[in-house]
């Protein structure tokens, strides 16, 4: 079997949708990455610092993320993260102490690694590959059942 036989499984417009697909869901892996180290860093800041009241909150300039825009952005109001991140009327940051524990299972930096987004490429690539090889088949197969 070709190369270029295993990724369109022979069916190039199945292809294109497939690979589209797999391409779409490694792009959010590597965003949703990016996202965790950023925000894992905040998070294992303000933890270490411990930054868990009003009195001890920080702001971002405070703790070396201040030209972080993206922190900005993932801590508007409507966000995930400032349910977990609170923020005082004057701007600073800090993480009550009820918040800790899912502020350190959901963020925390060290459970992702370039390894991952290396086996979550491999993993996506040989989906692909099946997928197209066996969904023709499948076609096929209901097909001639109707």
């Amino acid at each position: 079997m070709t190369l270029a036989k295993l990724l369109t499984g022979g069916n190039i417009t199945t292809a294109s949708i497939i690979w589209s697909m797999i391409i779409g869901i490694f792009i959010a892996v590597v965003i949703s990455f990016i996202n965790k180290k950023t925000v894992g860093k905040l998070v294992d800041k303000l933890l270490a610092l411990p930054a868990d009241n009003e009195e001890n909150a920080v702001t971002l300039d405070e703790i070396g993320f201040g030209k972080k825009g993206s922190l900005r952005y993932a801590l508007r109001p409507s966000s995930t993260l400032s349910s977990i991140i609170k923020k005082t009327e004057d701007g600073r940051l800090f993480i009550p102490e009820d918040q800790q524990y899912r502020a350190e299972k959901v963020y925390t930096q060290n459970r992702l690694s370039v390894l991952t987004l290396v086996l979550s490429a491999i993993i996506l690539v040989v989906a692909g590959s099946v997928l197209l090889n066996v969904l023709p088949s499948f076609i096929e197969t209901v097909k001639g059942a109707f």
